[in-house]
């Protein structure tokens, strides 16, 4: 049997074609897909439709820009916008079923108060916070303090943006309704943790709440005092109480003498700007001057190291006296690895952290002489095995290299070690020369990523973790030195 025509056939399928195309569409249109957040019955179902559409959206914004967001310096206020619409209205459909704050249980206030705030829902989060803290059993200073700790996590660590002028409100209060004078301070020395975060706006806040710690710290008795100071529940972990007044002391002082106050200090001398640091740590803790461990204005000292690289065959004692210079102690092998994106966990101890901002203070700042301090680790990355000092060293270069600092000096310590009996035979290390050195009889303890800002007469202005987010203080700071440097040339 023959078939039709070709041509027939052709014009048949083409009207065909041409005469159905509703079916078609009908055929082949994709399954509605949406999803009812609404029906969502559990409030971790609702927590992770939240954090999908904040990525989803965060994602697009990303896209949108066309930034590669992690090289970018770390803008502080960003994390504080609001977040996106699109999140908010999420939050509100779906938490709707969990909206009334005086009748939900108490223990869950932990999950509830931060999808509450993504809501908007600031009042109801404040009922289930007081509810809590009013089940708190009375003069139980541990309680009181442990419910604190998870109320100031929950508004300025877990919610999105962070809500520091509720979370201040809300510690405010308590430390008026606390009768003992210590666990008072211990409130308001949380409270004083967070009010840097606070919007400019509210910088009467901040100094309501410095006033108010100063004031009570100095009302102490001894006995008080030495209660406070040697508790072990420290406020501010890891580190001791003194330790943390001790990094609050730069926001004291903005506070109580204006930021430009302090720096005028600095344009005088480094001495000046270390007595007015010292005087106020004296003002606000009631100890003496000395017990002020930063140290500033004390010499800093030459470098020590078997291998340098980077210095041709100019390499003197470094920081090099007349000139602004900066040393970093850096180990590759605390932190190799490459940055993967801004809100990943795991790459924010990466040394990308810490190279990057130093390599725009480099290029802001050409005259800046910078070292970097290293130390063998005895291998480098996958290379274990037979793998020289000298070799790690070059690596080591290579390394920062990459992170465009050229222009630094690397001078790498042999690190003293022993090794564990077989079969662990796990390599445990001692500090350097240079570690010690700068630790200033173990009262300023170096670890990996410190920065030691050096004038140019050799004396220390400020140490601190070298950050982005402490690049901006660090480049306001060398750019006085400089003017200074300038002024004596």
């Amino acid at each position: 049997m023959r078939g039709f025509p070709k041509k027939l056939l052709g014009a048949a399928g083409a009207v065909a074609i041409a005469a159905a195309p509703g079916a078609g569409q009908t055929l082949f249109m994709w399954p509605d897909t949406a999803v009812d957040v609404s029906k969502y019955t559990t409030v971790e179902e609702c927590a992770a439709a939240i954090g999908r559409v904040h990525r989803i959206v965060t994602a697009q914004q990303l896209q949108a820009t066309g930034a590669w967001r992690d090289t970018m310096p770390f803008d502080p206020a960003e994390r504080m916008q609001p977040r996106p619409l699109q999140v908010t209205e999420t939050a509100r459909r779906c938490m709707q079923r969990f909206a009334a704050a005086d009748t939900m249980p108490i223990e869950a206030y932990r999950f509830l108060v931060p999808l509450y705030l993504s809501a908007g829902w600031d009042d109801r989060a404040r009922t289930l916070v007081d509810r809590r803290l009013a089940v708190t059993k009375p003069n139980d200073d541990a309680a009181l303090l442990a419910v604190i700790d998870t109320i100031a996590n929950l508004y300025s660590v877990v919610a999105e943006p962070p809500r520091h002028d509720l979370l201040w409100e809300i510690l405010w209060e308590q430390a008026a309704r606390v009768s003992d004078r210590v666990t008072r301070f211990k409130v308001l020395a949380r409270l004083l943790r967070w009010t840097t975060d606070l919007p400019e706006a509210d910088l009467l806040r901040e100094q309501q709440t410095v006033l108010r710690v100063v004031a009570l710290f100095d009302s102490l008795t001894v006995r008080e005092r030495a209660r406070f100071l040697e508790d072990a529940s420290s406020p501010f972990p890891p580190h001791s109480n003194v330790d943390v007044l001790r990094e609050r002391l730069h926001a004291l002082l903005e506070a109580e003498y204006g930021k430009e106050v302090l720096l005028d200090s600095l344009r005088r001398s480094t001495a000046a700007f270390g007595r007015l640091k010292r005087m106020t740590w004296a003002r606000a803790t009631g100890l003496p001057p000395d017990s002020y461990r930063e140290p500033i204005g004390m010499r800093a000292p030459a470098l020590e190291g078997e291998i340098w690289l980077g210095c041709g065959t100019q390499c003197g004692t470094r920081p090099t006296l007349g000139r602004v210079a900066l040393v970093v102690f850096v180990s590759h092998g605390d932190c190799v690895g490459a940055v993967t994106s801004p809100g990943d966990v795991a790459s924010q101890g990466n040394c990308a952290r810490a190279l990057i901002p130093l390599r725009r203070l480099q290029e802001q700042f050409p005259q800046l002489e910078i070292t970097i301090a290293a130390r063998t680790r005895g291998f480098f990355g996958y290379l274990k095995e037979g793998i020289t000092e000298q070799q790690e060293a070059e690596l080591t270069r290579r390394w920062l290299d990459s992170f465009g600092l050229e222009r630094a000096v690397l001078i790498m310590s042999s690190t003293p070690y022993w090794r564990l009996p077989a079969p662990d035979s796990r390599r445990i290390e001692s500090s350097t020369a240079n570690q010690d050195a700068y630790s200033f009889g173990g009262t300023w303890p170096v670890t990996d990523r410190l920065a030691f800002l050096i004038d140019q007469d050799g004396m220390i202005v400020r140490s601190l973790p070298m950050a982005r987010e402490n690049a901006r203080e660090l480049a306001e700071l060398i750019e006085i030195l400089l003017e200074r440097e300038r002024a004596g040339t």
